[in-house]
């Protein structure tokens, strides 16, 4: 309909020339366009999905699953040094807001077999609390995050070998920091990567002196 009207403002403007009754068609014609051109232009822009927020409380909050490898870093703990891991973890904070907290906890197995054929298991088990600051943008799905705190660490080596068992549990308190990425699917689901790194622990463990490890986990969030 607008492309009708522009053609016949068109050839009014060349047969009527300056016509007396030109300003009022110029008029009605922009009238009728000013309303119609705002509403071409009023299309949604791409933009970060909604964050999910406690309205009551104006917290938001996610809980994140975490699935990865760790390497031990006490060459005894060879050759169950590199357990999978599997971890859980929360993190709260103030809505609009880069600073909160995080709580977690991470469990990680092991097996193997040494060269004299004796036969090692390791089960590490640990739970953490820190701080946590979270960066984001208004238009992008992406958030990076850095965090890290009080970590209390403890393991079980178990040693087989014919008829013999040998096993041993000892704990230590450590420190922690991590950081990574969680890419926003929706307002409730995202994915993302986390690299880890404990250090500080004293065990005395069938050999082992430490517990500290690097680790490099999958992530997927659910947001609250």
């Amino acid at each position: 309909m607008r492309v009708g009207r522009i053609a016949s403002l068109i050839a009014t403007l060349a047969l009527a020339g300056c016509s007396p009754g030109l300003p009022m068609r110029l008029a009605e014609f922009g009238s009728e366009a000013m309303t119609e051109v705002p509403l071409a232009l009023a299309k949604p822009s791409p933009s970060r999905p909604a964050l999910p927020r406690q309205d009551l409380f104006g917290r938001f909050g996610s809980v994140s699953l975490h699935l990865g490898a760790r390497r031990l870093d006490d060459p005894a703990w060879s050759p169950v040094d590199q357990p999978t891991v599997f971890g859980i973890e929360s993190e709260f904070r103030l809505a609009d807001s880069p600073l909160g907290v995080e709580l977690g906890g991470s469990v990680s197995y092991d097996t193997g077999t040494t060269g004299s054929q004796v036969d090692v298991r390791s089960l590490l088990y640990e739970i953490y609390f820190g701080p946590r600051v979270t960066v984001s943008w208004p238009d992008s799905p992406v958030d990076l995050y850095v965090g890290g705190g009080l970590s209390i660490v403890g393991a079980e080596r178990v040693t087989e070998f014919l008829s013999m068992k040998i096993d041993d549990v000892d704990r230590s308190a450590a420190a922690y920091v991590h950081g990574g990425t969680q890419i926003w699917v929706n307002d409730s689901f995202a994915v993302g990567l986390d690299a880890r790194l404990v250090s500080g622990t004293d065990v005395d463990l069938l050999g082992v002196q430490n517990l500290d490890y690097v680790q490099v986990t999958l992530t997927l969030g659910f947001g609250f």
